[in-house]
């Protein structure tokens, strides 16, 4: 028998216990014996879905339904039995979906006589995918809420776990999370919902399926702590500091007044202080930039259609920024080229083909435009594709501008 269906069976006889009676145990007082809720042991899933549900798969834009990706929940058969939620991005889809899916737990109730001090969310995790997963970059997200149905007309929910996974997480993983003691209340019914998320856009990159599995997931509720006994007398203390000095004493009668001195001379000295402008610049595609912000690849420009004459630079947002990534955009020839369209002429220059501005949420992926100048338009339609540095900066978390550079090839298709 595995450790695993060890753990199992002594989870169902803590809980037979606790029905019992058997030596003043009962749910709201296992706290050593693991998770109590839904059930007793936590849901491990090892024989099927332990009243779990799988919840409605979801796939639109701006939460329009659209046939733009699949959604599936199901019950497997890895890691001993665990939920998993695949999401496939349909080919040649047009636009960028929001895939979801969810798992709803069975309901359990809190006894009105517990004693709580404060519960612990656990679970296990991993993000699988058929393609290879990209290194540093989001790919889905995972969120747990607690929802109150005492009152299915008036159903409360708090966020217990809200996290993002990425290639680090390939592997199964054991993660918890504290809940607020408000959140949870002797005498209430409870649910736990789980779930995944993913745009088609995440999954199209990696062009395959992307799979979140969870398991052994419970909410352990613990007892306040109690009062310890009264500690023996203390050592005496030190002598106290000496105390403040006395009120100063009345003043005394003013005397005569003395004559009068000879005139002074009168000395002024100037500081002259000199301050120089800073001179430093921006390090570019340093350790802090990488840590904010990816660029990824330059989209050719088109000569006519909605995107007409411009350049779009693909970039990824990352988590360990504020609130999101805003910045400028520039297009610069690598090396310097032949700015004179007439034949036999030359006039050799580096030249900004053009530029932009953007702004991104925190965690998202996307493309931010550069539009092309009037020179750029001619110098791409002449001298054809030509290899240039993309600049993109960034602001950090305390307001310093930061650069990434990525060299490409521009081109404008006609």
């Amino acid at each position: 028998m595995s450790a695993r269906a060890w753990m199992t069976r002594a989870a169902m006889l803590t809980a037979a216990l606790a029905c019992a009676g058997v030596g003043g145990v009962s749910l709201a007082g296992a706290q050593d014996s693991g998770p109590q809720y839904p059930a007793a042991g936590g849901s491990t899933f090892a024989t099927g879905l332990d009243g779990w549900k799988p919840g409605q798969n979801e796939c639109g834009v701006g939460g329009t339904p659209l046939p733009l990706c699949s959604v599936t929940n199901e019950r497997i058969d890895e890691h001993q039995g665990s939920l998993q939620t695949t999401f496939t991005s349909l080919a040649n889809a047009g636009q960028v979906a929001d895939g979801t899916g969810s798992f709803t737990s069975p309901t359990f109730a809190v006894p009105a006589d517990a004693d709580i001090g404060g519960a612990t969310l656990s679970l296990s995790r991993r993000l699988t995918s058929d393609a290879p997963l990209l290194d540093g970059a989001p790919v889905a997200s995972l969120a747990v809420d607690l929802v109150d149905v005492t009152d299915p007309a008036a159903q409360t929910r708090a966020r217990v776990l809200d996290t993002s996974l990425d290639a680090n997480d390939s592997a199964w993983a054991t993660q918890t999370a504290p809940v607020s003691g408000s959140a949870i209340a002797a005498g209430r019914t409870y649910q736990l919902e789980a779930t995944s998320r993913l745009t088609s856009e995440q999954a199209q990159a990696l062009e395959g399926s992307v799979m979140v599995g969870l398991d052994d997931i419970g909410l352990t509720v613990t007892a306040p702590p109690k009062d310890g006994a009264t500690g023996a007398t203390g050592a005496t203390g030190a002598t106290g500091a000496t105390g403040s000095t006395g009120s100063t004493g009345s003043t005394g009668s003013t005397g005569s007044t003395g004559a009068t001195g000879a005139p002074g001379t009168t000395t002024v000295q100037t500081v002259v202080v000199q301050r120089s402008a800073s001179t430093a610049k921006p390090k570019t595609n340093s350790a802090a930039a990488r840590r904010l912000l990816r660029v990824d690849r330059l989209v050719p420009a088109l000569a006519h259609g909605p995107f007409a004459n411009q350049l779009r630079v693909r970039v990824f947002c990352k988590r360990s920024i504020g609130a999101r990534c805003e910045g400028t955009l520039k297009v610069r020839t690598v090396g310097r080229i032949n700015t004179a369209l007439r034949k036999g002429v030359r006039r050799m220059k580096k030249v900004t083909l053009g530029t932009g501005s953007y702004q991104m949420p925190r965690g998202r992926v996307g493309y931010a435009k550069v539009l092309l100048n009037d020179r750029g338009q001619k110098l791409l339609l002449a001298r054809g594709p030509v290899k240039v540095d993309v600049l993109v900066t960034v602001l950090d978390t305390e307001g310093r501008q930061q650069v990434l550079r990525k060299r490409a090839t521009a081109a404008l298709r006609r």
